[in-house]
């Protein structure tokens, strides 16, 4: 049974959101800061397995890459839409009782 709780998200989610981000082009000092916050958040995800006595994490990490993957994929696709919704003025929309809103 795969249990999901927050120490164990919240790392695999940071490493995400941090690597998550290609096209931003970041200073030499700004690199090295990130690298090192993803290799401090990595060594305490290890040692909290470690402290909780599980042998094999490695499924358990597995299971939260897919979880963060999947959301991705959703951002991605809401992204895409949004921009259909922009190219196809989704957004325009008629009032046809304008006292139903407050103007």
């Amino acid at each position: 049974m795969f249990v999901l709780n927050f120490f164990a998200f919240y790392p695999k989610l940071q490493i995400s959101l941090f690597s998550h981000f290609p096209d931003v082009e970041l200073d030499n000092y700004s690199v090295d800061v990130g690298e090192k916050f993803l290799t401090e958040i990595s060594e305490n995800l290890h040692e909290y397995y470690a402290e909780q006595n599980v042998q094999n994490y490695a499924w358990r990490l597995q299971k939260l890459m897919k979880i963060v993957n999947n959301v991705k994929e959703i951002e991605r696709e809401r992204e895409e839409m949004m921009k259909l919704a922009e190219l196809f003025d989704v957004f325009k929309i008629k009032l046809s009782d304008k006292d139903l809103f407050i103007c």
